[in-house]
């Protein structure tokens, strides 16, 4: 007979995907939270011989001891837009306060021209896993096109492709995919 899976006494049984809002409330009966924020990733550059894609978003994870009825402010990074003749932009910081500890994973830079990709973004908070995102890829100079960097998640744009997954870097002439909080409880 196939075998029956049951979760583990005290473990997490509940994964909430937070793209938008700016509070998250704990829910009654949970004492523990693992929180990922991951930023926006950055727009690729959409001038020049050699177009950069952006760079993925950095992620911070952090667990907190949560109490029920207890309120998170949140705030969700937009992905950077693509440049048409200029630079791309870069994405938004997403971040997650509860009890005044505090953990941001900030935004990939845009893409550039000549030389290139936008740098992966930072992360901080005290007492969390810091993961900075993958910087984005410069194009050669023969066909211009460069991808954009991974966050923690994946996702970076291939060239001339926007960012597929939360944080990713949009590739040459793309938009950067948005930010993301993951909370598993």
């Amino acid at each position: 007979s196939a075998p029956s899976w049951v979760a583990p006494p005290g473990g997490f049984t509940t994964q909430a995907v937070l793209t938008s809002g700016t509070t998250w409330a704990v829910p009654t009966g949970k004492t523990v939270a693992k929180v990922y924020v991951t930023g926006g990733g950055g727009g690729g550059s959409g001038t020049g011989a050699a177009r950069g894609g952006g760079g993925g978003g950095g992620t911070a994870i952090r667990y907190y001891n949560v109490s029920a009825g207890g309120t998170a402010t949140i705030a969700i990074g937009a992905g950077g837009l693509a440049g048409a003749s200029s630079p791309g932009g870069s994405g938004g910081a997403t971040s997650f306060d509860y009890g005044g500890v505090a953990i941001q994973g900030d935004g990939g830079a845009g893409g550039n021209f000549n030389p290139g990709g936008g740098a992966g973004g930072a992360s901080s908070g005290t007492g969390a896993l810091l993961v900075t995102g993958q910087g984005g890829i410069a194009g050669d100079g023969g066909t211009g096109n460069g991808g954009g960097g991974s966050s923690f998640w994946g996702g970076g744009g291939t060239n001339n492709a926007a960012g597929t997954n939360y944080g990713g870097g949009g590739g040459s002439s793309n938009n950067g995919f948005q930010g993301v909080i993951v909370i598993e409880y």
